[in-house]
């Protein structure tokens, strides 16, 4: 919700938004918006703003390798991707490199990343399924392997969930019963 917020407010107050916050996190959003509405060249001036701003910051650098990507600078967002992946402490999260994968299109690279997020219960995965930069990896059998496998767990955590809070109210039934 926060970043649809910020993305309204960079459509409606963009001078605002920039006087009152010029950090990394803003114009890195600000590139990425800009760059989804075709407007790469200030996507470009947006992004290495944002990582100049950022200086060491993994995460800003798998964000951006997307925008450099998206705009045309392919080298420098390979570059950029290898070592927001490469990085320890801190750690880029794996969701937020994917989308520049399937820009450079190494979509399998992307699909195993996503794998890695979700195997080390990344918090940022779940998003990552409503990432419209994603999108192109939903006509892949793969991407519903992976997504319907999640929501299967979930379903069977639910139906687990609900059969103990029946047992429980049965339970509770019986005992007001027998002392009432």
């Amino acid at each position: 919700m926060w970043l649809s917020w910020l993305l309204w407010l960079l459509l409606k107050q963009e001078e605002w938004v920039l006087e009152n916050y010029p950090n990394d996190i803003a114009h890195g959003f600000r590139s990425i918006f800009l760059a989804s509405l075709g407007r790469h060249k200030e996507a470009l001036s947006s992004a290495y703003l944002s990582l100049d701003l950022a200086q060491y910051d993994p995460g800003i650098w798998g964000a951006m390798a997307w925008c450099l990507a998206v705009c045309g600078e392919t080298e420098e967002a390979q570059q950029l991707a290898k070592e927001a992946y490469a990085a320890r402490l801190p750690r880029c999260p794996r969701p937020w490199i994917a989308p520049a994968l399937v820009a450079l299109g190494e979509p399998d690279q992307a699909f195993t990343l996503l794998r890695e997020a979700r195997e080390e219960k990344c918090p940022w995965f779940p998003g990552s399924r409503l990432d419209p930069r994603l999108a192109v990896l939903q006509e892949d059998e793969r991407w519903h392997i992976f997504t319907f496998k999640r929501l299967h767990q979930l379903f069977i955590k639910f139906l687990f969930f609900s059969c103990n809070i029946l047992k429980c109210s049965t339970l509770l039934r019986g005992f007001t019963t027998i002392r009432g």
